[in-house]
């Protein structure tokens, strides 16, 4: 499962990315560093539902997390259908970072403007 952002921020050090199904809780599958938009999870199995969140770091602490997508993978490969929670632009020790996930497992990273 590819996941894709855009970084709009000049201050993360990186981003983790979490992901959950519906039987287990959110655990950290993967960090990629500064300027990294995408995220390949290569532990997707069958057609499992999964949902993914994302969150900005850097040396001050995290950003908060975005709001949720769902994705469940066809058989033939690639895609999936998406769910996607309201996003939030919250000032956060993160360099005030807002983190949106958005259809098809794209994910934006907005900075959010004062």
């Amino acid at each position: 499962m590819l996941l894709n952002w855009t970084d709009n921020s000049a201050t993360e050090n990186g981003y983790r990315i979490e992901r959950r199904s519906k039987y287990t809780d959110y655990a950290e599958i993967g960090t990629v560093g500064a300027n990294v938009t995408s995220y390949n999870d290569p532990t997707v199995v069958g057609t499992t539902r999964y949902y993914y969140r994302v969150r900005a770091f850097n040396a001050t602490g995290n950003s908060d997390y975005s709001n949720e997508v769902s994705i469940r993978p066809r058989r033939s490969g690639g895609g999936g259908g998406c769910s996607i929670g309201g996003g939030h632009s919250t000032p956060s020790a993160a360099g005030n970072l807002a983190v949106m996930l958005l259809p098809l497992a794209v994910i934006a990273l907005l900075r959010r403007r004062v």
